[in-house]
This record gives C-alpha cells, structure tokens and sequence, in this order.
C-alpha cells in the first residue's frame, strides 16, 4: 500500500475537516500522542486495472489517558486503519 498527501490527490474546497487544536493540548507533557491528518491509503493495481483509495483524507488522534474505540460493520476500514497507523501492510 501507498500512503499519499491531500496535496497530490487534489483536496476539495468543500470538504470538511474537523480541527485537531484540541490535541496539541498537552495535558499530559511528558507522554506520546498519535495524531494523523488527511491520511490517504491506495491500494496499487500491479499492471490490473485501476488504483483503490481505501481511505482518502482522514485526520484523527489518540490523546493519552482515554480509551478510544474504533466501531463500524465489517469491510468498512477498522483494520486498514489500524495497519496504517502502525505502518503494516
């Protein structure tokens, strides 16, 4: 897999991202935060067909000292994310 920037896939003006201020407020100073913005995952096509974003312009964190679950249906993206994140593929 691929990781690609909002700036080279083209980022809509319309599109909405939630700001991520409320992480850089260090509450716990000597800890780790996981921040990630417009995260962009593509599955390349080896020569077969077109590419597959299997995530496009996501941005989150994790702050230290909450739990944070992450729900959805099967096939929705849970695991990608997780790969991702944890630099897997």
């Amino acid at each position: 897999m691929e990781f690609e920037s909002m700036s080279t896939v083209g980022a809509s003006a319309s599109r909405h991202v939630p700001p991520l201020d409320h992480c850089s407020e260090l509450q716990f100073p000597n800890s780790v935060y996981l921040v990630w913005e417009d995260l962009t995952v593509v599955l390349p096509n080896y020569g077969k067909g077109p590419t597959r974003r299997l995530i496009q312009g996501l941005s989150g964190c994790c702050e230290p000292g909450r739990i944070m679950a992450i729900m959805g249906p099967s096939g929705s993206g849970k695991s990608i994310l997780l790969d991702s994140l944890a630099g897997n593929f």
